[in-house]
C-alpha cells in the first residue's frame, strides 16, 4: 500500500496533494522542516532526567491506561553502575 500510495502522490505537488484529502475527507498533516514537528500541536512530548539536567524530548507513541507517559527515567552518571556490570559481565564470559 505504502508503494502505491507513494507512487500517486509522489507525482502531486504539495498543494494537489492537499486539495484531494481535504476534498475527500481525508486526515493529513504537513510537516515541511523540523521546527515544524517540534511546534506540532499533537506532539507529546516526555522529561528525560540526567545527572545535571532534564531532557525534553518526543514522547513515545504507546499509550498505557490511556494515559502517555510523560518522564522515560533517567540517564546514569557516566560510570554510575559501571562496576556492576562489568562484574555481570566477568560471570558469562567463562
Amino acid at each position: 500500500m505504502d508503494t502505491f500510495v507513494g507512487q500517486v502522490f509522489g507525482k502531486m505537488k504539495h498543494k494537489e496533494a492537499i486539495a484531494i484529502m481535504k476534498k475527500n475527507g481525508i486526515a493529513f498533516g504537513t510537516l515541511n522542516e523540523i521546527k515544524d514537528l517540534s511546534k506540532h500541536p499533537v506532539l507529546r512530548s516526555a522529561i528525560i532526567s540526567m545527572s545535571t539536567s532534564e531532557i525534553k524530548t518526543p514522547s513515545p507513541p504507546e499509550i498505557f491506561n490511556n494515559k502517555p507517559r510523560k518522564v522515560l527515567g533517567h540517564v546514569p552518571k557516566l560510570n554510575q553502575n559501571g562496576i556492576e556490570i562489568r562484574a555481570e559481565f566477568a560471570k558469562t564470559e567463562s
